[in-house]
């Protein structure tokens, strides 16, 4: 096959795979539920879609254009000046695009205008819109890290933060208390809360919707093909509390060592998917940090090829990809989620891995059981 037409088979407009990470991936789940988007991709990818409590929920669950109106774009009409102008819109057709997206509280969320968005999401039991495509969704291990929050200060409680983030007091007692959330037992009793938050909100935003989006999907036989991963390693990520997404550094391992305890933070797996590991700012920390990103990239770029994430040994092998052949061999084969699948979850760490779901008794308690979506 010459380059020519490697190079027109690789972009043919048939074949094109959307993804997208964190509010991209809200973006992704929203195409799949947008008519007019309807057959110009043929697969998607979500990584880290966020959903169910507090800031989460409006990526999965869309507003109206009522609730944007009062919830976020009246206190930014008043913040730019227009509140008082008769002509409204006239008034903010005036105003910078700046002001505009740095007006505190800027709508940026996905609403049922009914033209694009029509349900208030992604129908996922077959009853409403969803696109003929092949998906993939995802998420780190520790997902919810980052948006749990901080203490503020050493009388802060769990139940405080929990409900600033968005739970209920209700429920978030019932998860404090719970056995299926145990507190950590280390000597910083502030880091055993976040351990505590940490896991709460991981299942709470991340893990349980997009379980439960697979599982029903599945079941309604709603995409062709469905996969789903966890990512147990990543690479630092978004980091807004210093120090918590990455393994404190050794004299064997001076850029972290991976057998000490860190959070697999937000945005941890993209150094690993995009290939930009082993630069300047981003050192291997060792051997499996490069393996891992090898074999990262050619699932997901095998995803966008043939649907499936699982590279061909053949395609491998004429490459020379050893390190991927190797790794895949020993992980076994990522098998698309089905009804009833005993170990649908691709667990992304070195070595790879396959197990069932997780935290079903967690998504539970929380509000959000994977059935949620029929």
């Amino acid at each position: 096959m010459g380059p020519t037409t490697h190079c027109r088979l690789w972009w043919r407009p048939n074949r094109v795979t959307i993804f997208g990470q964190s509010a991209g991936a809200g973006s992704v789940r929203a195409l799949l539920a947008a008519k007019p988007a309807f057959g110009l991709f043929k697969a998607a990818i979500a990584q880290s879609n966020l959903g169910g409590f507090g800031y989460a929920k409006a990526y999965s669950k869309y507003m109206s254009i009522d609730e944007e109106y009062t919830n976020h774009a009246q206190s930014v009409i008043s913040s730019v000046g227009c509140a008082d102008r008769k002509d409204t819109l006239a008034c903010l057709r005036e105003v910078s695009t700046l002001a505009l997206t740095n007006a505190p509280d800027a709508p940026r969320y996905i609403v049922v205008d009914g033209k694009y968005i029509t349900t208030d999401e992604l129908k996922v039991d077959g009853s409403g819109p969803a696109a003929r495509a092949h998906v993939m969704f995802g998420w780190t291990r520790d997902d919810g890290s980052d948006f749990i929050g901080a203490w503020p200060g050493p009388e802060t409680t769990a139940l405080e933060i929990l409900t600033r983030s968005g739970l209920s007091a209700e429920i978030a007692s019932k998860a404090l208390g719970s056995d299926l959330f145990p507190l950590a037992s280390g000597p910083n009793a502030t880091w055993n809360l976040f351990n505590q938050t940490s896991r709460i909100a991981t299942a709470g935003q991340f893990s349980c919707i997009d379980q439960a989006t697979v599982i029903a999907a599945a079941k309604h036989r709603v995409f062709p093909s469905i996969y789903a991963y966890q990512f147990d390693r990543t690479y630092v990520g978004w980091e807004p509390i210093p120090g918590t997404c990455g393994p404190a550094s050794t004299a064997e391992f001076p850029h972290g060592d991976l057998k000490l305890p860190y959070f697999r933070c937000h945005s941890g797996e993209l150094s690993y998917m995009f290939g930009t590991l082993g630069q300047h700012s981003s050192p291997f920390r060792d051997w499996d940090d490069l393996v891992m990103t090898q074999v990262s990239v050619d699932m997901w770029t095998a995803f966008a090829r043939t649907y499936d994430p699982n590279p061909s040994p053949a395609f491998l092998n004429a490459r020379g990809y050893t390190n991927t052949t190797i790794a895949l061999r020993k992980g076994g084969r990522w098998g698309s989620v089905l009804p009833g699948s005993r170990a649908p979850l691709r667990r992304i760490d070195s070595p790879l891995s396959n197990s069932g779901w997780v935290e079903e008794a967690q998504c539970d308690l929380l509000g959000y059981p994977l059935d949620i979506y029929g």
